[in-house]
């Protein structure tokens, strides 16, 4: 029997890690295919988010402050309360 109301959200985990205090999550929309990449600084609350495309997905999982930086994202470090 199907469930009904029930749906497995769209974004799957592919990868995570945690180091010194910082989680970095790559994330994929089954539906859009689209990557993720999730940054979470405990230490000073900062969390950001930005798309990655499929060829640079492992390097801005494994770097993702270098890889805003190289993106000119907004600043990686900044949390978000403090963005414009």
């Amino acid at each position: 029997m199907p469930a009904t109301g029930l749906t497995s959200p769209p974004l799957r985990e592919l990868a995570r890690r945690t180091s010194s205090g910082t989680d970095v999550t790559l994330l994929w929309n089954e539906r859009t295919g689209a990557l993720t990449i999730s940054v979470r600084n405990h230490g000073t609350g900062a969390h950001f988010q930005f798309a990655a495309q499929p060829d640079e997905a492992l390097h801005a999982f494994y770097h993702p402050y270098a890889y805003a930086a190289a993106q000119r994202l907004p600043r990686a470090d900044a949390p978000l309360s403090s963005r414009a």
